[in-house]
């Protein structure tokens, strides 16, 4: 009959509708959940059937019931927070960075170097004054409390990121686990899985802000996830396990290292990983820490060994050469770290090498001892803070010859650092004493002259190519044939206070790069965000449009069956 079909069409209408109003419903109660992504029902019509097409349409029917989504934006707002994540994780680290050369917040190391300086230059003005051989002294400790200082606060920082990194790698295995458990339920739900979907989408977005990750769909509803530049840590119902393990060969710090799903044994991905919260804070740690750790370490050697040479060209009041003024509590370890006063000299403030010369009694040649000297060495370690080349000399311990080096000029780095020796051939009084010359190239083929060797003069002709020259004290002292006169290139990219200026002046820009950079990308992620919204989340103002037009067709459909109805009675009350 003609009227139970329209029954049946007004049965599948009502059907349709009632789907596509829970749906709707389902939308607006979602309309605030986070992650969540509108879904939308598409209709179809039932065709006749070709051997009675007196009947026409069989109705409606729900076809499917699908996300709104878009690759494209999901994409770009994976990009974005990850992006964001980079700078965003530093930004704690590096106002703690900016504390540790704070001159505000802790005593910086210039500040250090003025104080060492100065009090030897107090000292050179007096230096028969114990109490200012003292106070220099408690300087010399100060610049070493301040290198290590410095050196301990940057390895806290090291440390105190290897533990972020620890923490954000756990989140990263709780969500690779959690995305591997939402495919399987994905794929089981079948065409039930959408609400699976949004969280396991809401998962991948937080993934992709710790580390770079693509996504690759598969044909069941599963997904796979790609650590890019790394392998597959997502695969099914299967993850891969990321963790840290502290490396012995570098600080302990934490290298970051793999377990691919089915692998036997991890693999070190530490430099792989530059991207995300988990790449920001590696670079953080072993670019911008890990070069000022250098940085702290060279400036602790370059001082230690300036000032030592320079020491070790002067007497104390002894009349005896002077000894290294810094020492290394561990040598093989970082010198920043384990810079201090020598023992000796910190024990006994007579061995600081302030003179230019030993003070001998020129009739019997014994040392005077406890006089002070003319203060030349120590003013000579003073012009250390400015300068950036210098030729230090001095006599190899156990030489017969005590009296005074010194060398004149600042060299002109033509041969680098390379130390130039200068070994006497005969022995004799400086004014008739000549030398072998191991490390010049001006002297390279004819080191020893023929033998004979250079006169001081000579020596100085070849000096004269680096812009320095070599005077030797005559006091009365002479060579013995085999005693060596060391000349000591020093050189240095700047200044000590101007390298620790360059050190601020790159931790400053650092920190402010980040922060514009972390600004940017707030903005940016902010304009995907609300592209992406525009285009997946819940209008509460469509949805009542939809939920308006859906009641309308639902009370036309029923209208239907009841009109059906009406008829019916109709046609059995006639026949009745």
């Amino acid at each position: 009959m003609g009227l139970n079909y329209a029954l049946l069409n007004g049965a599948s209408g009502m059907r349709a509708t009632q789907t596509a109003i829970n749906t709707v419903s389902h939308n607006l109660a979602n309309s605030e959940t986070e992650g969540y992504s509108r879904q939308r029902v598409f209709m179809s019509s039932q065709p006749g059937s070709a051997s009675d097409p007196s009947r026409g349409g069989r109705g409606a029917t729900i076809e499917k019931v699908t996300r709104v989504s878009d690759r494209f934006v999901s994409e770009q707002v994976r990009r974005d927070r990850n992006l964001l994540g980079f700078f965003t994780s530093r930004e704690q680290a590096l106002q703690s960075l900016e504390s540790v050369y704070s001159e505000d917040i802790a005593p910086s190391i210039n500040t250090g170097f003025d104080s060492f300086f100065n009090n030897l230059r107090d000292l050179t003005r007096d230096p028969a004054n114990r109490g200012a051989r003292a106070q220099f002294l408690s300087g010399a400790q100060g610049i070493v409390d301040v290198f290590r200082n410095v050196h301990e606060d940057l390895r806290r920082l090291q440390i105190g990121i290897d533990q972020d990194l620890a923490g954000r790698l756990g989140e990263v295995n709780d969500l690779a686990a959690r995305i591997a458990q939402l495919n399987t339920e994905v794929v089981a739900a079948g065409g039930a899985s959408l609400d699976f979907e949004d969280k396991r989408d809401q998962a991948i977005r937080r993934l992709s802000e710790l580390v770079s990750v693509s996504v690759v769909e598969q044909g069941t509803g599963s997904v796979h996830v790609q650590l890019d530049g790394v392998g597959t840590i997502v695969q099914d119902g299967l993850s891969a396990e990321i963790k840290t393990l502290p490396d012995p060969a570098n600080r302990r710090v934490a290298r970051v290292v793999l377990t691919g799903i089915g692998a036997a044994e991890a693999r070190d991905v530490t430099d792989k990983i530059t991207r995300g919260e988990v790449g920001g804070l590696l670079a953080l740690r072993d670019q911008t820490i890990g070069a000022l750790l250098t940085d702290i370490n060279a400036l602790a050697q370059e001082f230690s060994d300036a000032l030592n040479a320079q020491h070790a060209a002067g007497f104390d009041l002894n009349g005896d050469r002077g000894q290294a003024l810094f020492t290394f509590k561990d040598p093989a370890g970082d010198p920043a770290a384990n810079i201090q006063v020598s023992a000796a000299v910190a024990a006994n403030t007579d061995l600081l090498a302030i003179s230019s010369s030993a003070l001998r009694d020129p009739v019997t040649g014994a040392v005077t001892a406890g006089v002070p000297g003319d203060a030349l060495n120590g003013i000579a370690m003073t012009d250390l803070q400015y300068m950036t080349r210098t030729a230090i000399a001095g006599v190899q311990a156990g030489s017969t010859y005590t009296g005074r080096v010194q060398v004149g000029g600042s060299y002109n780095a033509s041969i680098g650092s390379t130390p130039v020796t200068l070994t006497a051939v005969s022995g004799g009084a400086p004014g008739a004493v000549t030398f072998r010359v191991d490390g010049l190239p001006a002297a390279a083929g004819v080191e020893d002259n023929g033998g004979v060797g250079y006169s001081v003069a000579q020596v100085n002709t070849l000096l004269s190519s680096l812009g320095v020259n070599l005077n030797l004290d005559v006091n009365g002292s002479s060579f013995t044939a085999g005693d060596r006169v060391n000349l000591d290139l020093v050189t240095r990219p700047s200044t000590f206070n101007r390298k620790v200026a360059e050190t601020l002046q790159f931790v400053g820009q650092t920190a402010k790069f980040n922060y514009e950079q972390a600004d940017i990308h707030v903005n940016r992620l902010q304009q995907s965000e609300k592209l992406m919204e525009s285009v997946v989340g819940v209008s509460i103002d469509e949805e009542l449009l939809d939920l308006t037009r859906f009641e309308k067709q639902f009370a036309a459909n029923g209208k239907v069956i009841q009109t059906v109805n009406e008829l019916m009675d109709s046609i059995l009350q006639l026949v009745g």
